[in-house]
């Protein structure tokens, strides 16, 4: 069992800066362990991991089938960085989803939604934006995103 530590400095004690309730404060903690408790930063380090071997792979094959010179590689490199780039936010997002999810299930669905709201009224982010611009661009999805997400979730476990 992974321990717990309780800091009384004010710079991890940033819900009660923002205005959210205890209750929002725990929506928002179960949140964040739910990323712990479905592996989420695992998760990542092993796909980067596969991402980056499948590449070397391809290039190493692409050099030696087509005779690529030194420029190609810093091609290859650029192509990658952006491609994990893309495949990061996209995973980022999923994982947000994810998490909102499992702290919807753990019945922090109300007061979840109620501190994003809150954070994100205090953070000045527009709240919403084209989709497809958000799932290319943003690593987390807009606040109207994820409260209809967890609407539904809610709706679906009524």
């Amino acid at each position: 069992m992974p321990r717990v530590f309780i800091a009384t400095i004010p710079t991890p004690n940033w819900g009660e800066e923002k205005g959210l309730s205890e209750e929002e404060i725990e929506a928002v903690v179960a949140h964040e362990l739910s990323h712990w408790k479905l592996k989420h930063s695992a998760k990542s380090v092993v796909i980067v991991g596969v991402v980056i071997c499948f590449r070397s792979y391809l290039f190493d094959y692409l050099n030696q089938t087509l005779g690529l010179d030194g420029v190609s590689i810093i091609v290859d490199v650029l192509q990658t960085a952006i491609i994990l780039g893309y495949l990061g936010k996209f995973l980022s997002r999923t994982k947000e989803f994810q998490a909102d999810a499992y702290a919807t299930k753990l019945g922090y669905g109300k007061p979840l939604k109620s501190a994003l709201i809150k954070l994100g009224t205090n953070s000045l982010v527009f709240p919403k934006s084209d989709a497809l611009f958000s799932a290319w661009n943003h690593s987390h999805p807009t606040i109207v995103e994820r409260l209809a997400a967890i609407d539904l979730l809610m709706r679906k476990s009524d």
